[in-house]
């Protein structure tokens, strides 16, 4: 995929390529706001998988813990976890939510981020790792959400003129 597109941006940030990462659901999904009408939602959910030795998954542990914590601590981070493969003894993952692509990208930009999580988080599995939310269900209620990546998002760069989309995605 471009990098130079917002499709990406846990790949590249600013044109500064920082490799896969990202965090977890920690907050619980019964404090969001639920609707069963569409409505507009630029939630991301970022998801990394790292392959971890059988005999280094402690010590990983905690250099995953140490990683997280500047991300959980800024301004739209939802939450954070960390979880192991019930069936592949190296493999774990990290888990977060943001209040929206932009949330994530101003914390990519701290320097704490910077420091302590970046380099730990670009060992990450190199594949796409950041989502955007389009529909949940918690115990039967359910909220959709329309898809916020622009249909031209694989065609046009930043700084390229596009013009407004009609329909996203989805076509909706």
């Amino acid at each position: 995929m471009n990098s130079n597109t917002g499709a990406e941006i846990w790949w590249s940030f600013d044109g500064v390529g920082f490799g896969a990462f990202e965090l977890a659901i920690t907050q619980s999904w019964h404090n969001l706001a639920m609707s069963s009408s569409a409505m507009h939602s630029s939630e991301l959910l970022v998801i990394t998988k790292h392959r971890v030795h059988p005999n280094e998954v402690a010590s990983w542990i905690q250099s995953a813990k140490t990683a997280i914590s500047p991300l959980a601590a800024c301004a739209g981070c939802l939450g954070t976890e960390i979880g192991l493969a019930t069936d592949e003894a190296d493999l774990a993952v990290v888990v977060s939510k943001w209040e929206s692509v932009g949330a994530y990208r101003r914390a990519l930009s701290n320097f704490e981020v910077k420091m302590h999580s970046i380099p730990f988080l670009s060992t990450a599995v190199d594949e796409s790792s950041a989502f955007e939310l389009i529909h949940r269900n918690v115990a039967g209620q359910t909220t959709e959400f329309d898809a916020a990546r622009a249909l031209d998002a694989d065609e046009i760069g930043l700084g390229e003129a596009a013009q407004e989309k009609s329909t996203d995605r989805l076509g909706n």
